[in-house]
C-alpha cells in the first residue's frame, strides 16, 4: 500500500480486509497487524493529537473484536480500555480459550459486548469470554454488556457508547 495513505486505513485494510485468512489459519498474520498498530500507528495518532498514552482505548467489530481480543492476551499493558464488538468466534479458540495474562497494569478494563440479535454462535461464545474471564482473578475489569436488538453488524456505535459509559464510570 502506498505510504501516503492514512494509517487509520492501513489498519483498517489490514485487520478487516487482510484478516479472515489471518484468523481462519490460527492468528499467525495477527502479528504483523498487531506490530503496526503498536510501533507505528499509536505513534503516528500521538504526535498528531493530544493524546494520553496511559488512557488508550482500543475498539473493534466483527473480526476486529476478536483482534481486540487477541490484544488482551499480547499486549495487556498497551490500552485502558479494550471493547470488544461482537468478536468472532471464527478464530483461534485454543488461545482465546485461556485466561488473558494480567499484565502490570491494575487500572485495565476490557469490555465484550454482544447484539441480542446477532448470531447464535457468535453471541454464545461472546458471553462465554465475558463470563469465564470476569469469574477469574485478574487485575483486569472484565464487563459484559447486551445491546438489545441488536445485530451482529449494525451496533458499532452503541457498542462503543455503552463501553465509554462504563469505562468512563469505572463500573464494568
Amino acid at each position: 500500500m502506498p505510504k501516503h495513505v492514512s494509517p487509520c486505513l492501513r489498519l483498517h485494510r489490514a485487520i478487516a480486509h487482510g484478516g479472515r485468512v489471518g484468523w481462519a489459519a490460527g492468528l499467525p498474520a495477527v502479528a504483523p497487524r498487531r506490530l503496526f498498530l503498536a510501533d507505528e500507528l499509536l505513534a503516528i495518532v500521538e504526535r498528531r493529537t493530544r493524546a494520553d498514552s496511559a488512557r488508550r482505548i482500543l475498539v473493534g467489530q466483527s473480526y476486529g473484536g476478536s483482534f481486540v481480543l487477541h490484544s488482551a492476551f499480547t499486549r495487556p499493558n498497551l490500552f485502558w480500555g479494550l471493547i470488544a464488538s461482537n468478536p468472532s468466534p471464527q478464530l483461534d479458540q485454543a488461545t482465546l480459550s485461556a485466561m488473558p495474562p494480567s499484565g502490570n497494569r491494575t487500572d485495565h478494563h476490557l469490555f465484550i459486548v454482544s447484539g441480542t440479535q446477532n448470531s447464535p454462535a457468535s453471541r454464545h461464545a461472546a458471553l462465554e469470554w465475558a463470563r469465564r474471564w470476569g469469574a477469574a482473578r485478574t487485575p483486569s475489569s472484565v464487563g459484559e454488556i447486551d445491546i438489545q436488538g441488536g445485530t451482529h453488524a449494525a451496533d458499532l456505535p452503541n457498542a462503543y457508547r455503552a463501553a465509554l459509559r462504563r469505562l468512563f464510570q469505572s463500573k464494568p
